[in-house]
């Protein structure tokens, strides 16, 4: 009796044995994945001791910032600064197409998109439009504002108009803008008697009516229109100055 009770125990003791060792018994490559090395299966190919290398084919994200992108690609790349960078810079802020003065331009007013080289010039208004960097009051571009804007310029649509220009006498035009009449050549405040004055002698400012007459100087002073050799006004021309008037002083003579 006691001798067949012992002699299961040999194999018994094999099989408690082959458990407690972990014997694998499943069929090679189906084992589950433990990450431990399986000598039984070979090396374990699952999550646990990955050997694989997975290759990132995400796209960054390029922000416009060179060389600071933020990456949204798989795996976390290193960002190279590729991509299209749509933070664009601009000096023309009044998109006329000229970029400001200040920063290497030539738009002298980059606020105001009709004001550029080249662009109409509006008079008067105060604001440069063509960005000459001449006056918007001196229409005529000869040196002097209209009088119109606190100028001194009387006729600013005509460049040879300007004070101290040379006055041609008679052409209608005050070219000196002197104020004074086109037709008065001596400046005696008489036109002259050919363009509808009283001053017979425009060329001499002492001669004009109310001037004072010097006589039997042969010039009518006075434009009286008489002759200046009868200073007593008979009608009849002193004795001296070839005529018969022998007492050139008394009228009654």
């Amino acid at each position: 009796m006691s001798l067949l009770r012992s002699q299961p125990l040999p194999i018994l003791h094999l099989l408690l044995c082959a458990c407690i060792e972990g014997v694998d018994t499943t069929p090679p490559g189906k084992n589950p994945d433990t990450g431990v090395f399986d000598s039984a299966d070979g090396p374990d190919t699952g999550a646990g001791n990955d050997s694989v290398t997975t290759t990132d084919t995400g796209t960054d994200a390029d922000t416009g910032a060179a060389g600071g992108d933020t990456d949204t690609g798989a795996g976390g790349d290193t960002d190279t600064g590729a991509g299209t960078d749509t933070a664009a810079t601009t000096h023309d802020e009044d998109g006329d197409g000229h970029d400001a003065v200040g920063f290497g331009g030539d738009d002298c007013l980059d606020t105001n998109a009709a004001a550029f080289p080249g662009a109409p010039e509006t008079w008067y208004d105060g604001v440069d439009s063509n960005c000459d960097h001449l006056s918007d009051y001196d229409q005529d571009g000869d040196g002097a504002d209209d009088a119109a804007y606190g100028g001194t310029d009387c006729l600013d649509t005509d460049a040879s108009v300007a004070p101290d220009m040379l006055d041609v006498p008679y052409d209608g035009v005050d070219a000196d803008c002197n104020g004074a009449s086109d037709f008065d050549g001596d400046g005696d405040g008489h036109d002259a008697a050919a363009y509808g004055g009283t001053d017979c002698d425009d060329a001499d400012a002492s001669t004009c009516p109310g001037a004072t007459e010097i006589w039997y100087d042969g010039a009518d002073q006075d434009c009286s229109g008489a002759s200046d050799y009868d200073q007593d006004g008979d009608g009849h021309d002193a004795l001296a100055h070839g005529g018969d008037d022998t007492d050139d002083l008394n009228p009654e003579v």
